[in-house]
């Protein structure tokens, strides 16, 4: 592949979805676009929240979903398509994106693809088309599929992580823990924050302070919630709103009870240790995987949690130093910040 001038990424990002596709693409465009190639998002349907986090990051959209590939690619004139649409529902979407890959292979452009994990992924389905380079940076994917692709980069290594997250100061595990953050991405539309903000306020030790993330895409009930918990403890909870990022969080905290997909990454790179509390079962799938490496402590899914069992979980991890040290220590061996640099050396999109 010749070096290229342009790029388009497809990406699903919305309430029901949250930011996760969207952080991590953003990424592999920041590095695109520091090496002189242009970059588009292609997002149908975003919200004007999306859209004003793409314009601040100086990053053009479009938002139809009228737009036939052909005009998109053209419109971009496109070198590549860098895909990542895979999400809980995607399949209700499959034949219409099948199309699309194939017409957008049709036409010559080399796709790279990020796929999701497990029986859901991409490359686990019947009849999807060729893509050139398949992403699947998770731990613990073992089970053997169609590939559907020309290359495979697969495994943590190729995750991709801001500079916010790489080279940074971290305080290591502290015998007390004096502070614990809590995010369940952009959108939450299962409402966990306020359920695991709950549990946590019921665990002995009235100087935890408790860093609480409400994402831009939060319900107004949600948002309600969450602070109503923080009034009833003021000089204990701390709403943290809509942050463009986590590294500030991460880098004070002692600990984090997480029920988003893909920051489980971030903060395993920050040495942050990590309670999971998992939104669906396949969701569950992926985290038990996850802790495997020891990083990560998965407490349950969210639906079959109750408050007391949530707080049990946090106390003992805030009375484990040996447990959290091991986990921050297993984290950051885990997960090195590189891959995105990685993915697009090895996709040819940057020169090696």
């Amino acid at each position: 592949m010749a070096q290229v001038s342009s790029v388009v990424f497809r990406v699903a990002v919305g309430p029901k979805i949250g930011f996760g596709h969207l952080a991590r693409t953003m990424v592999l465009a920041e590095l695109l676009r520091n090496h002189g190639t242009a970059v588009h998002f292609h997002v149908p349907g975003a919200e004007d929240g999306i859209l004003t986090l793409l314009d601040e990051n100086r990053f053009t959209a479009c938002v139809s979903a009228d737009l036939s590939p052909q005009k998109w690619l053209s419109e971009a004139k496109a070198d590549a398509v860098v895909y990542d649409l895979v999400c809980t529902d995607w399949r209700a979407e499959q034949s219409r994106l099948f199309l699309e890959i194939t017409d957008v292979r049709d036409a010559g452009v080399p796709i790279v693809f990020f796929d999701g994990y497990g029986e859901q992924s991409y490359r686990c389905q019947i009849g999807a088309p060729l893509v050139d380079f398949l992403v699947a940076p998770y731990v613990g994917e073992t089970r053997l599929c169609p590939t559907h692709a020309r290359c495979i980069l697969a495994g943590p290594q190729y995750f991709p992580l801001s500079k916010n997250y790489q080279d940074v100061e971290r305080h290591g595990v502290r015998d007390i823990v004096a502070r614990i953050l809590v995010t369940c991405g952009g959108a939450d539309p299962y409402m966990a924050t306020p359920k695991i903000l709950e549990a946590i306020l019921s665990v002995p030790g009235d100087d935890i302070e408790i860093d609480v993330v409400v994402g831009a895409l939060f319900t107004s009930e949600n948002r309600k919630e969450i602070e109503r918990l923080a009034v009833s403890a003021p000089d204990r909870v701390h709403p943290v709103y809509a942050p463009r990022s986590l590294a500030a969080q991460m880098q004070i905290v002692d600990l984090c009870v997480s029920a988003n997909g893909l920051t489980k990454y971030e903060l395993a790179a920050m040495g942050v240790p990590t309670i999971a509390v998992s939104l669906s079962p396949a969701h569950h799938q992926a985290n038990l995987a996850f802790a495997e490496s020891d990083s990560l402590k998965v407490v349950g899914i969210l639906n079959d949690l109750d408050g007391p069992t949530i707080a049990d979980a946090v106390s003992r991890m805030v009375d484990d130093v040996e447990g959290r040290t091991r986990m921050s220590h297993a984290g950051m061996s885990l997960v090195d910040g590189q891959g995105a640099e990685r993915i697009l050396k090895e996709a040819k999109l940057l020169p090696c």
